[in-house]
């Protein structure tokens, strides 16, 4: 059941229409071309590397184009991948969430952006995986999943943040870490630019990302704030500290997730950094079901799930299928 479970969404993120997620024109099938008909796989990736495409996303094209020339396979493995790993996260935290729950907030909030952001979805994926060995202090498997996801795409270095925002934050210092953490997330949101600069001067950004500053694309900001952020933020507040240090990472995730949606106000491009906070909703949100005091019943039968599920759900209808973010409703077939 378990491999049927990840199997149909692979299934239908392969037979998809190349219509389905922009990124597959930008660079998918490309790639994947490119792949075909490099020589040796050594000077496809340097090529792919001084093009920024991520080394594991290339090798993972090149892989799948020594079997086939058809690229549906190609999407049917990344999704595949990207869908184990999650459903890695679900069960390596299942002492925190209901796995089927955390693998439906998943499908609802990420699937439709996995179609589209092929080489970031597994990125994202790969920075949800430290969570497990964070919370064991096991160095030497945060340090495996932080080179795979930067090597998978280069926006994935905020993952440096995340762990210092983990092991801070629970730390005999976490009411200066704290402090520190809103202090840095305020002042990025105004000194944005500078930032961006500074990090593309260090070689941690290259220099593509300067090209966004001058990309004035807005939108997705409220959304982001009044449907993903905020709300589960105050729902955070309800839960019960019995697993404090989770509850206080977990919490300060969603904390750095809003003020990144501000982004969203000025380019919709860098708010994309906001995304390796967010996937940890499907930690999140399982976790507020499971610990909040905060409890609905009508007689005997408790809703709390019951209206998460809602939520979610709605943001799907609203994000995917009313506003068609990515391009990936209607979904059609190749």
């Amino acid at each position: 059941m378990i491999l049927v479970a990840l199997l149909i969404p692979s299934v239908l993120a392969g037979l998809r229409d190349y219509s389905i997620g922009t990124d597959i024109s930008v660079y998918g099938n490309i790639w994947f071309q490119n792949a075909i008909q490099s020589k040796d796989i050594f000077t496809y990736l340097k090529w792919a590397s001084s093009s920024d495409i991520g080394i594991v996303y290339a090798i993972l094209n090149y892989i799948v184009s020594v079997f086939t020339t058809d690229p549906h396979w190609f999407y049917f493995t990344l999704s595949f991948i990207t869908i184990g790993f999650t459903y890695k996260t679900a069960i390596d935290n299942k002492d925190l969430v209901n796995v089927p729950f955390s693998m439906l907030v998943y499908y609802l909030l990420f699937y439709n952006q996995s179609l589209n952001l092929l080489r970031q979805s597994l990125a994202m994926v790969f920075v949800a995986c430290t969570f497990k060995y964070l919370r064991t202090k096991n160095l030497g498997m945060i340090g495996l999943f932080s080179v795979l996801a930067v090597l998978t795409h280069s926006s994935a270095i905020i993952v440096v943040a995340i762990i210092a925002t983990y092991f801070s934050v629970n730390s005999n210092y976490k009411t200066i870490a704290k402090i520190s953490i809103i202090a840095a997330s305020f002042i990025s949101v105004l000194f944005l630019n500078q930032l961006i600069e500074l990090l593309v001067h260090l070689k941690f950004l290259t220099s593509r990302y300067e090209s966004y500053l001058s990309v004035y694309q807005r939108g997705g900001g409220y959304v982001r704030l009044f449907l993903l952020c905020i709300p589960y933020l105050l729902l955070m507040i309800t839960c019960n500290k019995k697993n404090q240090n989770v509850h206080r990472s977990l919490t300060y995730y969603l904390i750095m997730a809003t003020f990144l949606s501000f982004l969203a106000f000025r380019m919709t491009y860098l708010s994309r950094i906001a995304y390796y906070f967010d996937i940890f909703l499907i930690i999140t949100i399982p976790f507020i079901d499971m610990n909040s005091n905060l409890k609905i019943r009508i007689k005997s039968i408790e809703l709390n799930r019951i209206i998460l599920i809602i939520m979610v759900f709605a943001y799907w209808v609203y994000v995917y299928v009313y506003t068609n973010s990515g391009n990936t409703i209607p979904y059609i077939f190749s």
